[in-house]
């Protein structure tokens, strides 16, 4: 959960609520192209918590949550959809992808295998794998969403992206 600077607190906690409004046209995206024969998706509701004081105690969840019915297992994955377009590596407008904060990251139990970076478009996505979080960058950027917020957050090397146009198929499960 965000910890925003005391006296941006309520004015940030509405613009962190707006956006994950905004978020869930991506998540549906992102949990249409995972569903497939032999899997179940879940999308969590969320809890819209009145103030920053109360959302504190909320936990996240995750975006969408994938079980393979062969194996019984349940794996997590969050989605992120960027302002700018991309359809690979080589368009990609960045040398690196941020993944998330790193104290929702670190604190997800379980953690996710990936995160999806959506184009703006949502045509295209980027594929970061948890297993390659060793080559992962911290920094501490300014969260263009809020006002006076800045907070440690991994970045993910492009190198490091699988990125897929989502009106193909997955053809392995990731």
């Amino acid at each position: 959960m965000e910890n925003f600077p005391k006296n941006q607190d309520d004015e940030n906690h509405k613009k962190f609520l707006k956006s994950l409004e905004e978020s869930f046209p991506a998540v549906f995206v992102m949990a249409q192209w995972l569903h497939g024969p032999n899997f179940d998706i879940l999308v969590w509701g969320y809890d819209e918590s009145s103030s920053h004081a109360t959302a504190k105690r909320s936990t996240d969840k995750g975006d969408i949550w994938r079980r393979d019915r062969s194996t019984g297992l349940w794996r997590r994955y969050e989605v992120k959809r960027r302002k700018y377009e991309f359809t690979c590596m080589k368009d990609f407008p960045y040398p690196t992808s941020y993944v998330g904060s790193r104290v929702t990251i670190d604190n997800s139990n379980p953690p996710s295998v990936a995160t999806f970076v959506l184009n703006h478009s949502m045509t295209h996505a980027g594929i970061i794998l948890t297993s390659n979080k060793a080559q992962w960058l911290v920094t501490n950027p300014q969260d263009g969403r809020y006002d006076e917020y800045k907070q440690p957050t991994y970045e993910c090397p492009k190198e490091f992206i699988k990125f897929i146009c989502l009106s193909d198929r997955p053809k392995e499960v990731v």
